[in-house]
């Protein structure tokens, strides 16, 4: 019996079929990162605007600048144009809080834009004053801790002589003392008596 044999057309157009998808799998590895590999030329299609060569920028020297003030110029300059990432906290009695004592990369390295500077940030003194905060009220009293570095702690305590909501004084320090950063502070603010204590 004669046998069914595939017309030699069909033949020739998945043979073609089948070299273009080899022949586009091969460039898709190997030109991946070209701006005509298949990817970029599909997004090219797509938005036009999106196939663009990898920015690039010398890091500045950040050694002695304020961490605040450098972080407003990565949102808005693009000579800073960089993430930041802290590595490292350290103590000094000299330098100011916040200002950055190392970078890396060092400064003068080409990165890609975008990328990731690990900085070091003095924390100022390690030992801060307690300051005298009777009379505040319990968020400002808070307020005023915090920004020291230490962490404080409401306590509440019934007391007739200062108002309802205000800081009679610290707990177990006195204004004046110098405690590490970071360091818990109690803080007694005047609270409402219940009432079953005049019996």
């Amino acid at each position: 019996p004669t046998k069914r044999r595939v017309p030699t057309f069909l033949w020739l157009v998945a043979s073609f079929v089948f070299t273009l998808v080899v022949i586009f799998a091969v460039t898709s590895v190997w030109f991946k990162d070209s701006p005509f590999s298949p990817q970029s030329i599909v997004a090219f299609i797509k938005d036009p605007g999106i196939v663009e060569e990898k920015q690039t920028l010398e890091v500045p020297n950040l050694v002695g600048m304020d961490y605040d003030k450098l972080l407003s110029l990565t949102e808005k300059d693009k000579k800073y144009k960089f993430e930041l990432e802290i590595y490292k906290e350290t103590f000094s009695d000299t330098l100011p809080e916040g200002q950055i004592t190392g970078q890396y990369p060092l400064a003068g390295e080409i990165v890609e834009a975008g990328s990731t500077v690990k900085i070091a940030v003095c924390k100022g003194p390690q030992l801060r004053t307690l300051p005298d905060i009777e009379g505040m009220t319990a968020d400002e009293a808070v307020t005023a801790l915090k920004a020291l570095g230490f962490e404080p702690v409401q306590v509440a305590e019934v007391n007739d002589h200062v108002k309802v909501g205000c800081v009679i004084g610290y707990q177990s320090d006195s204004p004046g003392d110098a405690l590490a950063h970071g360091a818990v502070v109690g803080i007694l603010v005047s609270a409402e008596s219940s009432g079953e204590d005049g019996e």
